[in-house]
Order: C-alpha cells, then sequence, then structure tokens
C-alpha cells in the first residue's frame, strides 16, 4: 500500500506529524551454516554518515538486542565489538566467517500522532525494502511498525486496528530477512543441505544410492569456491565430509555400481582427498596454537612455518580443481547419480552381479549391519595394549557406519536411528580426540627437529613447541583412558538393542 494512502488513514483519526525522511543500508551478516541465525538471532551491518554499527536483533521478535560501532563489517568472531555482553555472539561464530547473506535498501518515514497538546502520543515506522541480488533489485511488501508510548497503549491499540482492518496491512509473524531470503528466492535462513536425498521405501537400491550420491556431490561443489577463496577453514573440512561419504558409499553400498565404473571414481575420489589431507591438517595445526594477546612471541616462527606450509599446499590443492582431471571427477560423479538396473556385461559377455533393481531398505540393510558388526568385532578386540593403529582404524570403521546411517537416514525411524547416533558420535569423539592429539605431537616433534636442522627457529621456539608437544600428548593419554566407558556405553545391551530395533524396523514415512 503507498504511502500516503497510510497517512490519510491516519489523518482522518488522529493529528499527525511526519518526520523528515531516512534511508538505510544494511546487510545481514551470518556463517555459511546459519550459526547466529540458528543461537536465535539476525545480525546487520549498517553504514550511516561515514560510520558502521552493527545491531543483533531477536530473530523471533525482531527487537534490537544490542548495539555496536564498527569501522566495517566483521569477517570473523574476534573482529565482533570486545564488549562481554557480545561474548555468546562471538562463541556462536566460533572459526567461521561471516559472510553477507542478504543486502537491504530502506526507505523510512517516521509518523507522530501527537494529541490536542502537542505531545506525541504514538510513533508508526513505514518503511518500504527493496532487496538486492546479482545486480537486480527486488521490492518487499511495505511495513508499519508501531512504536507505543509509555501510557498511551489504547492509542497503539486502535492504530494497529485501523492499519490491519480498514487498510489491510497484515501483522508480520517473521524475521524481514526471512522476507528478503524468500523475495530473492533463496533457501530460508538455517535450512543446511544434509547428506541425505529424499528418499522414500519405493526406491530402488539404484535409485536411492543414485540420489545420495548426487546429494554429496552438491555439498562438494557448493564449498568449492568457499575452498579456493580460504573463506574458513570449515569449508574444506566440509568438502572432504562429503569426499568421504561418498567414499564410504563406493565401498560399503557393494553390488549395486558397475564394478569398473564404481573403482575409476573410487581411485579418482581418493586422489582428491589425498590433495585436500595436508591442507587440513595444517589447519588444525594453525587452529590449536595459541592465540590472543597474551600470546608468547616464541611461536611466531612455528605459526610462520605452518602458514607457509600451507600456503604451498592450497596452491597445489586449488591447482587441481583447476586441472582437466578434476572436470573428468565431477563429470563421473554426475554420470553415476543413476545407476543401471539392469545388470551390466562382464568382459567375459555374462551379466555382472548387481542389486540396483533391489529394494533400497534390502540392500542398505546389509550394509549398514555389516558396518555396525566390524565396528563392534574390532572395538571389543582393543586392550589396554593394543597398538594405536587399531584406535585409528575402529575410527575409520565408525565413521563408515555413521556416514551410511547419515545418508540414508530418511530410510529409518528417526528417534531410534538418531539414538544410535548420537553414541556413535560420542565414540568418534573419543577416537578423535587420540588420533589428532597424537599425529599432531607428531608432526609438532618433526617439524621441531626440521628447524633446528635448518637453523630456522631459536631455541625459545623449539622449547614452546615441545611444550605443546606435551600438552598434546597428556590429551592423547586421557583419551586413551577412556575408550572403555565410552565404548562400553556403545556396546551397551541398550544400544544394541537400539540398532536391533532400527534395522528390524518398517521403512520410515516419505519425507
Amino acid at each position: 500500500m503507498p504511502t500516503q494512502a497510510v497517512l490519510s488513514g491516519l489523518r482522518a483519526h488522529w493529528t499527525v506529524a511526519s518526520d523528515p525522511r531516512a534511508t538505510r543500508d544494511r546487510r545481514y551478516l551470518d556463517t555459511a551454516d546459519w550459526r547466529v541465525f540458528a543461537a536465535g538471532w539476525t545480525l546487520e551491518f549498517d553504514r550511516e554518515k561515514g560510520h558502521g554499527s552493527l545491531l543483533l536483533r531477536d530473530r523471533r521478535s525482531d527487537a534490537v538486542v544490542l548495539v555496536g560501532e564498527t569501522d566495517g563489517p566483521p569477517q570473523f568472531g574476534p573482529d565482533l565489538p570486545a564488549a562481554a555482553s557480545w561474548a555468546r555472539v562471538r562463541d556462536a561464530v566460533d572459526t567461521r566467517r561471516l559472510l553477507v547473506q542478504a543486502q537491504l535498501q530502506t526507505g523510512l518515514r517516521t509518523v507522530r500522532i501527537v494529541d490536542g497538546e502537542g505531545k506525541t502520543t504514538a510513533r508508526v515506522v513505514l518503511e518500504h525494502h527493496l532487496a538486492a541480488a546479482n545486480g537486480a533489485r527486488h521490492r518487499l511488501a511495505r511495513h508499519a511498525a508501531i512504536m507505543p508510548v509509555r501510557g498511551y497503549d489504547r492509542v497503539a491499540a486502535k492504530i494497529a486496528g485501523l492499519l490491519g482492518e480498514r487498510l489491510g496491512l497484515a501483522a508480520v509473524d517473521e524475521p524481514l530477512l526471512v522476507s528478503v531470503l524468500a523475495v530473492l528466492e533463496q533457501p530460508p535462513p538455517g535450512s543446511r543441505l544434509g547428506p541425505a536425498a529424499p528418499l522414500t521405501p519405493a526406491m530402488s537400491a539404484g535409485d536411492a544410492m543414485g540420489a545420495v550420491m548426487a546429494r554429496l556431490r552438491q555439498q562438494l561443489t557448493e564449498n568449492e569456491p568457499g575452498v579456493r577463496g580460504e573463506l574458513d577453514t570449515e569449508f574444506l573440512h566440509d568438502y572432504r565430509v562429503a569426499l568421504r561419504r561418498c567414499r564410504t558409499i563406493i565401498r560399503q553400498v557393494r553390488d549395486v555400481l558397475p564394478a569398473e565404473t564404481a573403482g575409476a571414481l573410487a581411485t579418482e575420489l581418493a586422489w582428491l582427498a589425498d590433495l585436500t589431507g595436508p591442507v587440513r591438517d595444517l589447519d588444525v595445526h594453525l587452529l590449536e596454537l595459541p592465540g590472543g594477546p597474551a600470546t608468547d612471541d616464541s611461536i611466531t616462527p612455528l605459526r610462520a612455518h605452518l602458514t607457509l606450509r600451507r600456503a604451498q599446499a592450497q596452491a597445489a590443492l586449488v591447482a587441481a580443481l583447476d586441472s582437466p582431471r578434476y572436470v573428468d571427477l565431477l563429470e563421473l560423479w554426475q554420470g553415476v547419480q543413476r545407476p543401471p538396473a539392469r545388470p551390466a556385461l562382464t568382459r567375459a559377455g555374462q551379466p555382472a552381479v548387481t542389486r540396483a533393481g533391489q529394494p533400497a531398505r534390502e540392500v542398505i540393510d546389509a550394509s549398514i549391519e555389516r558396518a555396525y558388526r566390524r565396528v563392534v568385532r574390532r572395538g571389543r578386540a582393543i586392550r589396554p595394549s593394543t597398538a594405536p593403529e587399531a584406535l585409528h582404524d575402529l575410527r575409520k570403521r565408525g565413521k563408515e557406519l555413521r556416514y551410511l546411517l547419515e545418508c540414508f537416514h530418511h530410510l529409518y525411524p528417526d528417534e531410534t536411528r538418531a539414538a544410535v547416533v548420537r553414541e556413535l558420535k560420542a565414540l568418534q569423539d573419543n577416537l578423535g580426540e587420540f588420533q589428532d592429539c597424537q599425529v599432531q605431537a607428531a608432526a609438532l616433534r618433526s617439524m621441531a627437529d626440521e628447524l633446528l636442522a635448518s637453523r630456522a627457529a631459536p631455541a625459545a621456539t623449539l622449547m614452546a613447541m615441545g611444550r605443546l608437544a606435551d600438552a598434546l600428548e597428556g590429551r592423547e593419554a586421557r583419551a586413551r583412558a577412556e575408550f572403555g566407558t565410552r565404548f562400553g556405553r556403545f556396546d551397551s545391551p541398550r544400544n544394541r538393542k537400539r540398532f536391533e530395533e532400527l534395522l528390524a524396523a518398517g521403512p520410515a514415512d516419505p519425507p
């Protein structure tokens, strides 16, 4: 509705004073996985009269919770205002980069309702919005916000009635950000592309596997720009998870893809995984280094060494992403998204064994049960004297089971599956702490030898690296001591019963 129509409606009942028009240019900031929104807020950066301000709003009421001054849009948690009141926001952002999720240009006109004595009894803020994306502007419905003055609540209620009943303005029950994304035809905030495709009980194993493979390829390509641009470390982490999930499905869901195709894709995915590994390992090393103003300068040479090595590994990775081999990999991956239901012929001209046409639950049940029994068998064999390699192998087997449960979760009842995954994740966290600390400690001691041999670092740096390695080895020992208890929970009668119920249950309702 035009602003003049609203003003005319208000003037028919009250004396109205109008403030000068104003404009605001705002950017909605959040991480790629919407951590600020998930924590209950929306974060806006506004630039006005040469300076910038941050507004943290309650995502439900749209009320301003915090205001902070800033020279420019913050990029990471430490760039947010240093005040203690912003600590929860910094914690929510964690290591992820704040990205511009939407831009909005707003025209505002504040109208004051005044009584016979000239006192303001209410304010009505009339807004019209233009959302910007890809060089185009999209107009949103106009908004009118009523701001009551204390002691004049009845006036505000009458204004609300007039705007709604007579002028046809509907109450807005969602944050403005949600409306902005809707008009831009973008997914709602917080909707994250998970690994599971929307599978149905009627699907064949080939169709179900193809749908999941397509979803994982989409996850990988959506994270690729963040990997190339080094926006934050989690883009590479999510990219690698998509790779690992795809490799797991190829290995564990047997005789659905043609053998030659599965082998070729597995080889290429292993090539790509090997290229991403060094960058991720160095990311973890850098994240583990102490930070902040109280940091000892003795680790500066170590940080420089790690940063240089990471830059070299990143350059090698980007070169691989630019190569024809990577393009061929993505094409091969896309080509297996619909495995043939009819058996292919072997080199001898005989029909190859294939399960692509069998019911999805039948094939996936067998894969999950096989992976589960492997985890239980190997976990039960571990003793206090067992070599660390056995725990590393158990971690891999646990990941395979979890990826199967996550990627095909639409085929199983949510509550039972979630309980099994929860216990499995706790076991994986324990094994991950053990392995990561061991690998990082060994790598630090190896790098210390390199720096010592090249005389590239002073003695204080080498001593600091020793202290960091000692701390990691202490964490490693604690994780090793906790393994028995953690695996006992996973292998408990209660959790075994859950797993039996999971496989015995009928197909889940269609998503």
